[in-house]
């Protein structure tokens, strides 16, 4: 079972190929570019906020399915859905403080992006952990 907590292993770099890499390049470009179109065609708020997509979640989500069990493709969508939320959050408090104050709007935005993300995260393990209490009570008492 994937571990609920975030971790880092150089294995992971041993087992990416070139071409895995090259996978990821190409769909962080592409949604770059998606994002670059649309701001140009309908404002740069609308591009901006497609720029809160993650651009390589989808190349990971691929690639997991592939190295990992699904399991952690699941993990990593998960993941994916509250760094989401957070970059949302960060975009808000740029726009809110604005462009006349440019050094608060970043300080401002990476703290509210920090916070809500830790929140968010923290949110879900406790979830996480109440629906497994759940089903370990309902199990227990299955075999009782």
């Amino acid at each position: 079972m994937t571990s609920a907590w975030p971790s880092f292993s150089w294995d992971s770099f041993k087992k990416t190929t070139p071409s895995e890499y090259l996978v990821r390049f190409a769909f962080g470009g592409a949604i770059g570019a998606v994002a670059f179109y649309v701001g140009k065609r309908f404002g740069p708020q609308i591009g901006g906020l497609l720029l809160a997509f993650p651009a390589l979640r989808p190349a990971v989500l691929t690639l997991a399915d592939e190295h990992e069990a699904r399991n952690a493709a699941v993990v990593h969508a998960r993941g994916a859905a509250l760094g989401s939320i957070g970059l949302i959050v960060f975009a808000l408090t740029v726009r809110l403080v604005g462009a006349d104050h440019i050094a608060l709007a970043l300080l401002g935005a990476t703290l509210a992006w920090l916070l809500s993300s830790a929140l968010l995260w923290r949110s879900a393990l406790w979830l996480r952990e109440r629906q497994l209490a759940r089903d370990a009570r309902r199990d227990g008492a299955q075999q009782a």
